[in-house]
């Protein structure tokens, strides 16, 4: 406790010796704030660089076929570290209880055996069912063809910020089925679908897959909410801020 005070101190200390502060996040700056942190924040999010995270059938093809995968394979895919507050076990549950398509989950262990319920972690990873591929970490240059091999992106973390893999993944095109969490609604706003629970996960990603129209929807919503995290949309504002520094 008195460790976790010291750094609150020194944190609000070497932000209030900026002249901006720039948060990832509405969440981001809120907690800034009750920090202490006085000085002006704006809220400055990730980047996507859409000429690499990108639709390519191309790319789709060669993905499909290093994972031995057809094309009339359905494919749901979650990227991020095998740890609890990704949301991990629950993408596992669901890809059990649909049999019928194909889990896909790229991210390891960085804390190895330091991460939390790491054991538990490793038993559910030793007992996969035949439909979910474990990928590991692979190299991020290879991304943009995982995204492209994808179908669905579903991702029920428990908490982010600002999740780079959730807007790489829209800017592929990918429909999205994130978690209900406060952080999205302020940070996205629209262009995903939620749910609250794995039962509510299981009906968005069937009704994906059974409804075309709502299925090129939500991907026309993923692709726009893409483009608000572009540099043609953040970088003159960021330059702004500089300038007027």
């Amino acid at each position: 406790m008195i460790q976790k005070q010291k750094k609150k101190r020194y944190l609000r200390f070497f932000y209030n010796k900026a002249n901006l502060v720039l948060a990832v996040a509405p969440i981001v700056k809120t907690e800034l704030e009750k920090m202490g942190v006085t000085q002006r924040i704006e809220i400055f999010p990730n980047v996507i660089d859409r000429l690499v995270f990108r639709t390519d059938k191309s790319l789709r093809a060669l993905a499909r076929k290093r994972l031995g995968l057809n094309e009339d394979k359905k494919v749901v895919l979650g990227v991020g570290q095998v740890q609890p507050r990704k949301g991990i076990e629950d993408f596992i549950s669901i890809s059990r209880q649909l049999p019928q398509f194909t889990f896909v989950w790229v991210g390891n262990k960085p804390f190895k055996i330091l991460t939390a319920q790491s054991k538990e972690l490793e038993n559910l990873l030793n007992s996969l069912p035949k439909n979910f591929i474990f990928m590991g970490g692979i190299l991020y240059a290879r991304m943009p063809e995982i995204y492209n091999a994808a179908d669905i992106f579903f991702f029920p973390s428990y908490q982010e910020n600002a999740s780079m893999a959730i807007i790489e993944a829209a800017s592929c095109g990918l429909p999205l089925v994130l978690r209900d969490l406060t952080e999205y609604s302020l940070l996205y706003k629209e262009g995903y679908i939620a749910g609250r629970n794995n039962s509510e996960f299981k009906e968005l990603i069937q009704r994906l897959f059974v409804n075309e129209h709502l299925f090129k929807q939500q991907k026309k919503a993923s692709f726009s909410l893409s483009q608000k995290f572009s540099f043609e949309a953040l970088g003159n504002k960021l330059l702004k801020y500089y300038r007027n520094l």
